[in-house]
């Protein structure tokens, strides 16, 4: 049994749940409970356990290699060659991922975003992770105004801090 036996199954237990959670039940009281952005932590741990496992060919990668592994696009394509160092990365990549999306989930219930947004934007995350944060913090703008205005008192100040960042 190697790590990838132990490791990528484990992470894909942990991961696929609340994915499929804050798609199918996102106004679930167990989805809100258990989506926050720490529960992204045993993935990136996974992932770094990953690393740690594969470390003789990271190093050997990042000291053996007859190029600068990140100072250029040769050294970028030798690094990723390794299937090891592909898959610890896309481990990172899926723990990131997560973690964006539970940030944005939970920011979207912050400010009563309808159902179909709060499951549009899961899916969207998990397919598409960079143009839907984009798409996110373009939406986010106009559902950050009304809910401010919602929570504006006699004077027009909100009557509790809403948080400025996005």
């Amino acid at each position: 049994m190697t790590i990838h036996d132990i490791v990528i199954p484990a992470l894909q237990a942990v991961t696929i749940p609340m994915w499929t959670l804050m798609i199918v039940a996102p106004h679930w009281h167990v989805t809100k409970r258990i989506t926050v952005p720490l529960a992204a932590v045993p993935t990136l741990a996974g992932a770094v356990v990953y690393f740690t496992a594969e470390a003789p060919a990271l190093f050997k990668v990042l000291f053996g290699s007859t190029t600068a592994p990140f100072a250029n696009y040769p050294g970028l394509v030798e690094f990723f060659a390794i299937p090891n160092i592909k898959i610890g990365a896309w481990l990172v990549v899926i723990a990131l991922d997560l973690f964006v999306a539970m940030w944005m989930f939970h920011r979207l219930h912050e400010l009563k975003a309808p159902t179909w947004l709060l499951r549009t934007m899961a899916l969207f995350v998990f397919l598409l992770p960079q143009p839907t944060v984009l798409a996110f913090l373009v939406a986010v703008g106009p559902l950050l105004k009304r809910r401010l205005k919602l929570q504006a008192g006699p004077s027009g100040e909100p009557e509790r801090p809403v948080s400025a960042f996005v």
